[in-house]
């Protein structure tokens, strides 16, 4: 007495072709890494160099790869290329840490009075969420310089 009948062994003949055909093509034509840019530039903010910060490259315009960013430090960045942003046009975000106005408020996780100072965004929406910035990528090395400004 067989163990399969001659439906259930076409069935399993068909499920062990398509699992190797699979395997198979999955093994033999994963897509290559996007490719991507070395950066480095410098931040300035109304002027100056941003002194801590992020920025952030988006691939747009039909780029093609993954978002990529690192930190802004003493108004410079630098990106290299294997972590760099995809070769071709990227929206560019630059966020800063909360700046101090010197102006005194009242803490509002507290109920006693107490007073802090005032922080507002180091850098608007226009820079960051909502930026139009735009830059293009090539292979190798690039350098490109933001100014934003607080107002």
């Amino acid at each position: 007495m067989p163990f399969l009948t001659h439906r259930s062994q076409s069935t399993a003949r068909y499920t062990l072709a398509l699992g190797t055909l699979v395997l198979l093509l999955a093994g033999g034509c994963g897509k290559p890494a996007q490719p991507r840019g070395a950066i480095r530039g410098k931040v300035t903010l109304d002027g100056q160099l941003l002194e801590e910060g992020a920025i952030l490259f988006v691939p747009i315009s039909g780029t093609k790869g993954v978002v990529a960013g690192g930190p802004i430090q003493k108004g410079e960045y630098r990106l290299a290329g294997e972590e760099g942003p995809a070769v071709g046009i990227n929206r560019v975000e630059i966020r800063a840490m909360p700046r101090k106005t010197g102006k005194m408020i009242p803490d509002p996780y507290k109920k006693d009075g107490s007073m802090i100072e005032q922080r507002v965004a180091g850098v608007p929406p226009r820079f960051n969420s909502s930026s139009t910035l735009k830059t293009e990528v090539k292979l190798g090395d690039n350098v490109a310089d933001f100014e934003v400004f607080s107002k």
